[in-house]
């Protein structure tokens, strides 16, 4: 688990060296990162991002949970459940593939760091 932590942190602060060209604000990021500097938790960009990604969030968290599984065995108790969770177990990853691109060609902001350059 430790090890898991560290490698998160050290991918988190080297991929803040491609972002910023300039060492001090590389310096002023990781600052604004570990002290508020009187900036508020949140902005209006920020709660408005938030609000547009509330389905995909919600869909994430129960994707991680077990409520799935526990679905999946409900339904192959039942025959015509079964049918019904074969359907959308199948269409499900198709749907999240046109909904991705559709919010990937409305989108201005690109999240890929190497386009940056």
């Amino acid at each position: 688990m430790v090890g898991v932590a560290l490698t998160l942190i050290v991918t988190f602060f080297s991929t803040m060296l491609f972002k910023f060209n300039d060492l001090a604000a590389l310096g002023q990021a990781v600052a604004n990162i570990f002290v508020s500097n009187g900036n508020g938790f949140s902005d209006t960009a920020t709660s408005l991002l938030f609000k547009n990604n509330i389905f995909f969030l919600a869909a994430a968290i129960l994707a991680c949970t077990p409520i799935i599984p526990a679905i999946s065995d409900l339904c192959k108790k039942n025959r015509i459940s079964e049918r019904i969770y074969v359907a959308v177990s199948t269409a499900t990853p198709v749907l999240l593939i046109i909904i991705s691109a559709f919010a990937l060609a409305g989108d201005s902001y690109n999240p890929f760091l190497y386009f940056q350059f």
